[in-house]
């Protein structure tokens, strides 16, 4: 909910394991593959500050990381249906992707004192949805939205060389409204 982070086991028995303070909400959680953590956004101050927390699986709290105060700006619009503040961990637990509410990517290492380190996207124009590991933790796939037309694209990143490509969009004929990767990370299943 947005004000607390509950854990429920395979019994579905309930318990919270974080409590925002009155003035603080959840934006959005991802837990570590591994089950043992989980990671959050958690803004205040009308959601003109926020901090990525990483709490152990009791809700104690291993780090929290302040994001820069342009990311935590008011939330770029989205579309209908889509959130554009997220946090994913990669695949083998080392590292955290944030989508901040400005529409930054930014990775952190899962150690402490790590720095959040920026994505260059290049030019990429839109809003940015919904981005998710690749299975290798190699690549990084995401939606990109715009605002004026109403359209979706599926864009795929690749951290080993940096370059961002365009996989399917509206001049395709089609436009994305969700995607998977397929667990060997080689393909993306899309609608």
């Amino acid at each position: 909910s947005s004000a607390t982070i509950w854990a429920v086991n395979d019994r579905g028995e309930s318990e919270a394991i974080f409590d925002a303070e009155a003035d603080e909400q959840v934006l959005a959680i991802g837990p570590s593959p591994d089950a043992k953590q989980v990671a959050a956004i958690i803004a205040w101050d009308d959601g003109r500050a926020s901090s990525l927390v990483v709490l152990d699986a009791s809700g104690d709290l291993i780090e929290e990381i302040d994001l820069p105060g342009e990311a935590a700006a008011t939330p770029v619009p989205a579309q209908t249906g889509s959130s554009n503040i997220s946090v994913d961990w990669s695949p083998q637990g080392d590292k955290i992707l944030v989508l901040a509410g400005n529409g930054a990517l930014l990775t952190v290492a899962a150690e402490p004192d790590a720095t959040l380190e920026p994505i260059n996207l290049g030019d990429a124009d839109g809003v940015i949805l919904e981005p998710a590991w690749s299975p290798t933790g190699q690549q990084i796939a995401f939606l990109r939205g715009d605002p004026e037309t109403r359209t979706r694209s599926l864009a795929v990143h690749d951290l080993r060389t940096d370059e961002t490509t365009d996989l399917v969009g509206p001049a395709d004929g089609r436009i994305v409204v969700e995607f998977a990767w397929e667990p060997g990370g080689k393909e993306i299943l899309f609608t």
